[in-house]
């Protein structure tokens, strides 16, 4: 299902932070059938079970786990006003460093030095749609870089649930790519 030739480009790319990176045109016709079959092999009949155990967790009023909050805003229906602002300021976050830490404060200074683990990604990617002031093309940009940097490390994931969030992100991002075309 991997090519190594794509995911030593994307990871190169990604190391270089997306600077002076112009994909070759023989590079989209693999990078594309890659996306496919993921699309294909996960989205069969497929259905997600997400949990969480909000007793398990204590909330700090001065503290946001990441993964925490971002696996809460995907099981919430409606989305505050507040946390949409914070889910907005997650996106700036990942858009300038290309990843996001463990644990921030109120007022998203890290804590944790340490990156969040893929899972993390796969659910920024699912409430891409939510975030606010951002247009069709920032969003796109934004799943791009999300799922180039989960597509690298997809050997890492285990999880057949999150393997279908990452399939749903693809379908988004190709379906924002051929709104465009």
């Amino acid at each position: 299902m991997q090519n190594k030739e794509i995911i030593i480009f994307v990871r190169e790319a990604f190391n270089r932070q997306y600077r002076n990176i112009i994909y070759p045109n023989k590079f989209y016709k693999k990078i594309f059938a890659n996306k496919y079959s993921i699309i294909n092999d996960y989205l069969k009949n497929s259905k997600i079970k997400l949990k969480i155990n909000p007793k398990n967790k204590k909330i700090k009023k001065n503290k946001i786990e990441t993964e925490f909050f971002l696996k809460n805003l995907i099981v919430k229906k409606i989305i505050k006003k507040k946390e949409k602002l914070q889910l907005f300021n997650f996106y700036k976050k990942f858009s300038v460093h290309l990843k996001l830490n463990k644990q921030y404060d109120k007022n998203l200074i890290s804590i944790k030095k340490s990156e969040v683990e893929l899972k993390c990604y796969i659910y920024l990617g699912q409430l891409v749609k939510k975030i606010p002031y951002t247009n069709d093309i920032q969003k796109l940009n934004f799943l791009i870089k999300v799922n180039e940097k989960i597509l690298i490390n997809i050997s890492k994931i285990k999880d057949k649930n999150l393997l279908i969030l990452f399939a749903q992100n693809l379908k988004f991002e190709i379906n924002l790519i051929n709104k465009f075309i």
